[in-house]
Order: C-alpha cells, then structure tokens, then sequence
C-alpha cells in the first residue's frame, strides 16, 4: 500500500488485513518502487497523489517492470476530472477508487479485483503451463534421431523438419526448408510411376502412405530409409497436409540381406512360408509349419498371422509358445506390431532389439517381451496376405 496520509494508512491496513492480507506500507513513490523491485506482490494499492515520484509515475515503472504484468494495481485518488481517470488508466492501473471510500464500497471493489487477480493468476498458470508443453515437444522434436517433417501439399511448402535430417541427409536445414527439390527427394522420392507429391494432392484425409527406399548425401553415403506419412486435413486453412518421419533402417537392410543370403536357416523358412493360407486342413498345416520353424530357428515363439485389409488389422490365427484369447481370434492394429511393416512393404523385417521401436505398442505384442523380432510376408497368388513372426526373448545375433 502506497499511501503518504497517516489516516488513510492506517484505514486502508485495516481494511486490507481484515480481507487476510499482509500489507507494506510505504509512504512515498520511490519507497514503493524499492519495495516492487525487491520482491513484486499480487496488489498494489497506490494514491495518485504522492510526495515526489506520484502515483502514475511508479504505475508506469511498475508495468515496464519485467514482472510488472503481475501485479493488480488499484488507485486511488481525490480527484474526479475525466482527463485524470484516462492518465491513472494509461499508466497501468487497473482499476481507481475516488475518495472518500466507505468500508462498504471498498469492500465490493476488492473483491471484484480479488476475482480479476484469480483469474488472471489461472490464465497466467495455463500460459506457463502450455510454454512448458511447448518446450517439451521442442525438445523431443529436436532429440529424436528420426526425422519429423510437416508439409503443405496444397501449396507446395515444407512446414518444418527437425534437426535430424542435417545428420541423414547431409544438408543444413536452411537449404532443405527452402529448395523444394531437396526435401522432396529425400522425405518421399518419385515412384518409377508417379511423381509422389504432385500425386498426394489428390490423396483423401486419412491416407496413410509407407514408402522404403534409399538416400544419397552429398558426401557419397548412403542409407536405408522408411518413410511414414499420414495426410491430414489443416482445420486452420483447409489445406492438405503430410505429417510423417523418416527413419533410418539401413541396419534393418543390412540384416535382412545378410540373412536372405547367406543363412541356411532362412532358406529353409522361406520355403515354409509359401504355403498357402488356404491349406485344406489348416489346423494341422498351421501347427506343422509353427513347429518346423521353432526346430530350424530354435525360436520359443512362433505366430501365423492373416492380413485383414477391411480393419487394417493383423489376426493371430495360430502361435506357438503365446497364448491366444480363449473363443476368439486375437486382432491387432497394423501400427501397433511390426509385423504391419513386413505387410505393408512386403518385406522381411527383422530387429534384433526391437524393445524401442514405436510399433510394439499393442498389449499382446508387449507381453511377449522380444529381444528379437523376425516377421516374413506370406503371399497368395502374389498378394500379401499375412506373415510368419519369429520372436526370442534373448538377444540373438543373426
């Protein structure tokens, strides 16, 4: 409380501690502003007429403070010309009181500043809160070694990508944001049939689009890249837009060719998983081909999984050393296994420590605990229709 008037300090500290405040007192501006800057308080209750520094002078200090925001300011003045209720409110008062104040009066004006320091301390603890939000996701977006990306397919225009992408592709960020040929040939190259941009103008909200291929950096590297990307409805402009990330699986490759070619074990499982899904006693087969595969791969976890394209889901329909629900088919999204990425690539996936990967998401698959994860499409009549998982609950370098 600023007041210079022994009588009106002495009032207004009764008034002001019967509501449950601890009052400073100070008896002049410059006292005041010493005692704000020292340590800022919720109220602040000025009388515009002061020895030296006035009321108006330490509002406006007050609020270039830079925790001036805080503060309520209520004035309070004798005087009642309009041109002076505009200076109190420029100044940064938040509200003003004309002497003399009846106890009753004074108490209705407080408690309606009472209700605007509540909400403003509310609105300030969101804005805190949302700026830490903010920060977080900066964060993660900024230490994720996957490269995130957002574009405006409408317009042509890369949003944002995150920092990642300087290490993968081996340009700064600077010339991928503004060189629409860069970006477009490493976040999602040209198919042999269509240029994949220009076409995902087309796409409806809702399409999903997974795409594997390799990226050349400048200095002759090179890597395996999956791209996953959703398409998206801005409800801001209406524009189409991509949001997806590039991860780099050139060890998921490495893995895969090696094992392709050079492993004994491997030939013998393709040739397990070209039977048919459609096998006339498919109880047997199923069991038949699970316990070949746990014998040649001495694997304690084998699953025969069918494709459901209408659910875009992934049906256990057979698994040795994992049980299934009792009278049901176990049924899990494509996104939340990896076998989705064998399925949807029509690729081998195999990782060797897949404890990490974001698609081992769905409780069953959790349960399983997998230190290795080896999941092969299973074609019929040249159409993926399911795969043949192997999983190990110990490390397993293959």
């Amino acid at each position: 409380m600023v007041e210079d008037n022994a009588g009106d300090r002495w009032f207004y500290s009764e008034l002001l501690q019967a509501r449950g405040y601890q009052v400073r007192v100070c008896e002049s501006g410059e006292e005041a502003w010493e005692e704000f800057r020292a340590d800022p308080p919720p109220l602040v209750r000025v009388d515009l007429m002061l020895p030296g520094m006035d009321g108006a002078e330490l509002c406006r200090r007050i609020r270039k403070h830079p925790r001036g925001w805080e503060p309520l300011i209520l004035a309070v003045t004798g005087r009642d010309e309009p041109d002076s209720m505009a200076e109190i409110l420029e100044a940064g008062a938040d509200d003003f009181i004309r002497k003399p104040v009846a106890p009753q009066h004074f108490s209705v004006r407080m408690a309606i500043a009472e209700r605007r320091i509540l909400d403003r301390t509310e609105r300030r603890g969101t804005e805190a809160e949302l700026q830490f939000k903010t920060w977080e996701r900066e964060q993660l977006f900024r230490n994720l070694p996957d490269v995130f990306f957002s574009v405006d397919v409408t317009e042509g225009r890369l949003i944002q990508v995150s920092p990642a992408a300087e290490a993968l592709f081996g340009h700064p960020l600077g010339a991928l944001m503004a060189d629409p040929r860069l970006w477009r040939i490493y976040l999602l190259p040209a198919s042999q049939d269509e240029v994949a941009w220009d076409a995902m103008r087309h796409s409806e909200p809702g399409a999903r689009i997974v795409r594997e291929y390799v990226v050349r950096r400048p200095d002759g590297g090179e890597a395996w890249v999956r791209a996953s990307i959703s398409v998206v409805r801005d409800p801001r402009s209406g524009h189409l837009r991509a949001d997806g990330f590039v991860a780099d699986i050139t060890e998921e490759w490495q893995a895969a060719a090696t094992l392709a070619l050079h492993n004994r074990e491997m030939a013998a499982l393709y040739r397990i998983s070209e039977l048919s899904l459609a096998s006339e006693s498919p109880e047997k087969a199923y069991a038949a081909i699970l316990q070949e595969v746990a014998r040649v791969m001495d694997v304690p976890v084998v699953l025969l999984e069918r494709l459901d394209r209408s659910s875009d889901r992934i049906v256990v329909v057979a698994a040795l050393g994992a049980p299934l629900p009792e009278g049901a088919l176990l049924e899990i999204p494509l996104h939340q296994t990896p076998s989705g990425v064998a399925v949807q690539t029509g690729r081998p996936l195999v990782d060797r420590d897949p404890r990490t990967r974001r698609d081992l998401a769905h409780e069953a698959v959790r349960a399983l605990e997998p230190r290795l994860w080896a999941s092969f499409p299973l074609s019929a009549a040249g159409v993926v229709s399911g795969t043949l998982t192997l999983v190990d609950r110990v490390p397993r370098n293959v």
